[in-house]
């Protein structure tokens, strides 16, 4: 029988996919650094193009470093490519469940499909980040959306998020020609809906981290996430705009200059190639942006399957408003180690060897050998395992004078005042008379 499904059903609990890890090899996936863009010759004999600076490439490692990187379609298209996880079928059809449709206003404008983090989802500190999609032209006047990657067992397990797909009844830009001749756009005031309806899930879903707004979409949505950047600088921790039409100005750069921004455009997109994208990316470097990626993707025209790499979701996660992030990764990359790995008993018995990965309270997830990861009720180990658990966390059961129990872990203590954090990720205060003996007790030892 499969391990993991000897799990499934020794267990009887979800198993999500592990995400691989990046290798540090990635030549396979580079592309030729002596191509650039390279649009359809039927466009680009009536289109004028946004004079480039001599291109500098970065020499650093394209998943873990900012600069700009000339890459192959294998890294999206590719069958073996590490950056797009083979999700079974009947978990993307799962998916499509867990949107509720809604009307923002009265319904004129715009609609939009929410989906809210699984229940067994630890609740940060702050709160749960907010996803923003934002579809192409053909996603106009539609009122839903289907199966999507971001609500599948897998990404909701690695990166819990409220999550929004947006839906216009109208064009989010419009096209125009330039006085110096150059081919572009403008927005529109669905722009100025999108914005609103933001800000209001954000007003109105209390667990949303405001400081955790990541926004993404390609071609038109790739067009409306520079737009929404452009027009409010302070609402995005990050974004991941795929083809669409960038901003080309330096003084527009230097509204951008803050934002960490992944951009991704094919170099032979049919209109354009990517000559607006490697002028944004100087643009931005030039007005002294640090965290900008910029990866033109050879060969796959005006494809939108690099929506589908993981890797996106692991960068927007990275980030959160007013504080230094690195644009890494934002969790321990989930691998099994042989050497770190324990055994886990049930109730009755029976073994397994896993390694721990965290604890959610009435699950405790675990790395099997294979590489997936599996959650296992907590009442379903023995008391020296859930011991272990909360001995390794930190967490413990907490009482005060009347009874009452707690589960949190200790945070710090100040004179008479204690400091502990929920497994949701609240904090609170609470006065150290109010605890039992037993727990003041504990906190002396502490000192």
């Amino acid at each position: 029988m499969n391990y993991s499904l000897f799990l499934l059903l020794f267990f009887c609990t979800s198993i999500a996919l592990a995400l691989p890890e990046i290798p540090d090899d990635l030549s396979p996936f580079m592309g030729d650094p002596d191509r650039g863009p390279e649009p359809q010759e039927r466009h680009a004999a009536t289109r004028t193009y946004p004079e480039l600076d001599p291109i500098q490439l970065s020499s650093g490692h394209p998943l873990r470093d900012f600069g700009h990187f000339r890459m192959s379609r294998e890294v999206s298209h590719g069958r073996r490519t590490p950056f797009v996880l083979s999700i079974p079928k009947e978990e993307m059809n799962t998916s499509k469940e867990r949107w509720e449709r809604h009307a923002f206003q009265d319904g004129k404008n715009l609609h939009y499909s929410l989906a809210r983090p699984s229940d067994e989802a630890t609740r940060p500190e702050h709160g749960f980040p907010l996803v923003v999609l934002q579809p192409g032209i053909g996603g106009i006047g539609k009122k839903s959306t289907g199966e999507n990657i971001w609500l599948t067992d897998t990404y909701r397990e690695h990166f819990p998020a409220y999550v929004v797909y947006l839906h216009p009844q109208s064009r989010t830009h419009e096209y125009i020609t330039r006085d110096d001749g150059i081919n572009n756009g403008r927005p529109t005031e669905m722009i100025d809906y999108y914005i609103k309806g933001i800000e209001h899930l954000v007003d109105t879903i209390p667990e949303i981290d405001r400081q955790r707004i990541y926004l993404t979409g390609h071609s038109m949505g790739g067009s409306s996430t520079w737009y929404i950047m452009l027009a409010r600088p302070d609402l995005a921790a990050a974004a991941v705009p795929l083809a669409g039409i960038p901003p080309i100005d330096l003084d527009e750069a230097e509204r951008l200059k803050d934002i960490p921004i992944w951009m991704m455009m094919g170099n032979n997109d049919p209109w354009s190639g990517s000559y607006p994208y490697v002028r944004t990316y100087q643009n931005l470097v030039q007005e002294g942006a640090e965290r900008v990626r910029f990866w033109e993707i050879q060969d796959i025209g005006h494809s939108g399957r690099p929506q589908n790499l993981w890797p996106i979701a692991e960068f927007l996660f990275s980030f959160r408003r007013g504080e230094t992030n690195s644009g890494t990764t934002h969790t321990p990359t989930l691998s099994y180690n042989e050497a770190t790995a324990r055994s886990w008993t049930n109730q009755e018995g029976r073994q397994i060897t896993a390694g721990f990965v965290h604890y959610h309270g009435e699950t405790v997830e675990l790395i099997l050998p294979d590489q997936s990861s599996v959650h296992v009720p907590l009442d379903t180990l023995i008391p020296a395992d859930r011991e272990w658990i909360r001995e390794t966390t930190g967490y413990r059961l907490w009482q005060n004078q009347q009874g009452q129990t707690i589960e949190a872990r200790l945070v710090s203590r100040d004179g008479d005042q204690v400091k502990l954090e929920r497994l949701d990720g609240q904090t609170f205060r609470i006065p150290l008379a109010t605890l039992s003996e037993p727990d003041q007790a504990f906190l002396r030892e502490k000192d």
